[in-house]
């Protein structure tokens, strides 16, 4: 409301009426400015509603917006339990859980079988089901339910095209399934935030988009701030603002968001720790994570555990931890582990099938992860499981595919460490070693703070050992060892329950716990 004043309030329902107690507090002295009762039958809760927003409004001397007054003068539906059933729906879709998905998807159904003339309802409908296929709820589901987003966002946008619920739905729908439509997606994103400037899950897809799939960091993180700014209370706010501050090299506040998000729950208990861990490159806290990780049953977490134990020479346990992630439903994701894992432990041949899956079945090929073990393109990791095997024409094939991928990118205004990284894979890869180094320099000066990493990974193994290389990692290293001062990682769940971290230094590792 501004600063100094803070509005409070109590609602009773008894039976079909509503009461609602609203005070006005001055929050500098505490003294109540205003308060008045408001009462009526649960059937008007919407004409009630409209009727605090306006005395409010006169009170504070504060002029509605016109999308406010239209909001106020037209009820969304007539039917107080179809409004309930999309609070509950919205409620659950936030959680972002298979599960929760599921329900509200259900919630949201219910309620456009109660009011057919229901936008927000057919709007939110529309946002769950195209989401559910990025890997929520039941997989068998998945292919009709694009379609489905579709028709629902179009009957949004036909009962009400000013809503913006209804353009975020579309948006992504546009985004992430075919036609993959990214100039579209953005058109019908920001006309969301057109219409609705408060609408916090439209800044997050923007900035999601922005970033992720345009390498516009900054632009993407400066979404996400405002995502985190009207939300402040949402986990997932927290878990993506944690990424995009990754993504341009911020480590500290990215430590910072992710201890936030581990404050409010985080859907998965140990990722905010470990991706902490990564961010620092302290891998001393991060193999003590990844102890707790490997009992996990979360995809996640059995993903992240392989991929860290094959860069830290574990190549037999990450073995065991990648098949059991090919034991659950099938993903782009859960392919590029294995192919990873698989060139780790040089078993190339073993490799190339999974690669080859990652990178059919993914419509923008780039790992959207906060580490090198995924940030690379998958036709770069297949590449170079072709160049082991000795087929250098298709090696050559995919790494030319690569370049021009992330050379395209940068031309349309990708800023971004992982683009920069990626052609000095490449390069490294062909054996243009000055072509490399300007490369990976140009990721250093965008933030790259992936040094131990870099100094194990594969794609840049022909620089390994090179006196050039190792100064540029030395100079990263001091910039995160600084940032190691500033905060600490986060404890692994274990520790969290009570048990005793084991004391190391980055690099060494810890006695494996034996596995369920």
């Amino acid at each position: 409301l501004g600063v100094g004043t803070l509005l409070e309030g109590t609602i009773r329902r008894q039976a079909d009426r509503v009461r609602v107690n609203v005070e006005l507090i001055d929050a500098r002295t505490n003294r109540n400015l205003w308060a008045e009762k408001f009462e009526g039958p649960t059937s008007d809760i919407f004409g009630i509603q409209s009727e605090i927003a306006e005395k409010l409004a006169a009170r504070l001397k504060v002029e509605l917006s016109a999308g406010t007054e239209r909001a106020l003068e037209r009820a969304p539906t007539v039917d107080p339990e179809a409004y309930e059933l999309v609070l509950r729906a919205r409620y659950l879709r936030n959680l972002e859980t298979g599960e929760n998905m599921v329900k509200a998807a259900r919630y949201f159904e219910q309620a456009t079988e109660r009011d057919p003339d229901y936008a927000l309802a057919w709007a939110g409908l529309a946002e769950v089901r195209s989401v559910m296929p990025m890997g929520y709820g039941p997989r068998e589901l998945w292919p009709e339910l694009p379609g489905k987003a579709m028709k629902a966002a179009d009957r949004a946008l036909e009962l009400d095209d000013r809503l913006a619920e209804a353009h975020l739905s579309k948006g992504i729908i546009l985004l992430h399934h075919p036609p993959h439509d990214e100039a579209a997606a953005e058109k019908e994103l920001r006309r969301a935030i057109e219409l609705n400037p408060r609408l916090a899950n439209a800044h997050r897809e923007l900035g999601l988009m922005l970033y992720r799939k345009m390498g516009r960091v900054e632009d993407g993180l400066a979404e996400l701030v405002v995502t985190n700014e009207l939300e402040p209370f949402w986990p997932m706010a927290e878990d993506h603002l944690a990424e995009a501050y990754a993504a341009k090299g911020d480590v500290v506040r990215s430590v910072e968001a992710l201890r936030r998000y581990e404050e409010l729950g985080a859907l998965n208990e140990d990722s905010p720790a470990f991706e902490a861990s990564m961010a620092l490159q302290d891998f001393g806290a991060a193999e003590r994570v990844v102890e707790e990780m490997v009992d996990s049953d979360s995809g996640w977490s059995l993903r992240h555990a392989s991929l860290f134990l094959s860069l830290t020479g574990r190549a037999a346990e990450a073995a065991a931890v990648v098949d059991r992630v090919l034991k659950r439903p099938d993903h782009h994701r859960n392919q590029a582990a294995a192919g990873v894992v698989a060139l780790f432990a040089a078993e190339y041949g073993a490799a190339i099938p999974h690669l080859e899956r990652a990178n059919e079945g993914y419509v923008d090929p780039v790992g959207l992860f906060g580490s090198m073990l995924y940030d690379q393109e998958y036709a770069t990791l297949l590449g170079y499981a072709h160049l082991k095997m000795g087929n250098e024409e298709q090696a050559l094939g995919l790494f030319a595919e690569t370049e021009q991928y992330y050379t395209d990118r940068i031309t349309r205004g990708d800023t971004s460490i992982k683009a920069r990284v990626g052609l000095a894979a490449v390069h490294a890869l062909r054996g243009d070693r000055e072509a490399a180094y300007d490369w990976l320099q140009q990721a250093i000066d965008a933030g790259f703070y992936q040094y131990a990493e870099a100094e194990r990974h594969l794609l840049l193994e022909s620089l390994h050992g090179e006196e050039r290389f190792q100064q540029m990692m030395d100079g990263v290293k001091a910039r995160v060892e600084e940032a190691r001062r500033q905060v600490h990682p986060l404890e692994p769940a274990g520790v969290r329950r009570g048990s005793s971290p084991a004391t190391e230094t980055p690099g060494e590792r810890s006695t494996p716990r034996p596995g369920r």
